[in-house]
């Protein structure tokens, strides 16, 4: 049987020599030279919360193991219905939406722009971004959550949905439609 000095202990569990020392005080040892030998299992048993390695109770043990391996049968039952998603799926489809809508929010500006100018009203031009708005957010609440849930398998469950219906009907009401007041024209060009 292997046996270990106070250093060798502190060496292997990271504990403070005094602290070994306090807790291994009832413990049988060896006397070698200036120091100490104490056998490893039973040193080992005791700093970490049992009182000695032959009174640890293999049934105890055991009940321990077969609860740990229901839990993890539990958790792989979840993950094959699809109640249960991998937190990095979550995380590159959260990704991926949120990139699509800030790509889509910051184009707005340059859809919007041409239209702008040539409106002399404010409540169209208040109109036309009010609906460049809507159809980003639209976008953002009609995106498919699903897709995590698939995982390889390719499968949708039954229990997962968008967060809002997707019926094509604009989001906010009717708006009016913008009416452009003419074309703009192209001056010639000289080459």
């Amino acid at each position: 049987m292997r046996k270990e000095s106070l250093t060798g202990l502190s060496e292997l569990t990271g504990f403070d020599r005094r602290t070994i020392k306090a807790r291994l005080s009832d413990l049988d040892r060896e006397e070698q030279g200036t120091s100490y030998l104490y056998k490893t299992v039973d040193a080992l048993a005791l700093l970490y919360g049992a009182t000695r390695s032959e009174e640890l109770d293999y049934q105890a043990e055991r009940a321990r193991l077969t609860h740990h391996q229901a839990n993890k049968t539990e958790l792989e039952e979840q993950v094959l219905r699809g109640e249960l998603v991998p937190s990095s799926a979550i995380e590159s489809l959260l990704s991926n939406i949120f990139t699509a809508f800030r790509a889509k929010l910051l184009g707005l500006p340059t859809k919007a722009a041409p239209q702008l100018v040539i409106m002399a009203d404010p409540v169209e031009a208040e109109t036309l971004i009010r609906a460049f708005l809507y159809e980003a957010l639209d976008e953002l609440a009609t995106y498919d959550l699903s897709e995590i849930a698939c995982g390889d398998s390719g499968q949708k469950p039954s229990n997962t949905h968008s967060a809002a219906g997707h019926n094509s009907e604009p989001v906010g009401g009717s708006g009016k439609k913008v009416k452009q007041r003419g074309q703009r024209r192209a001056g010639t060009v000289e080459h």
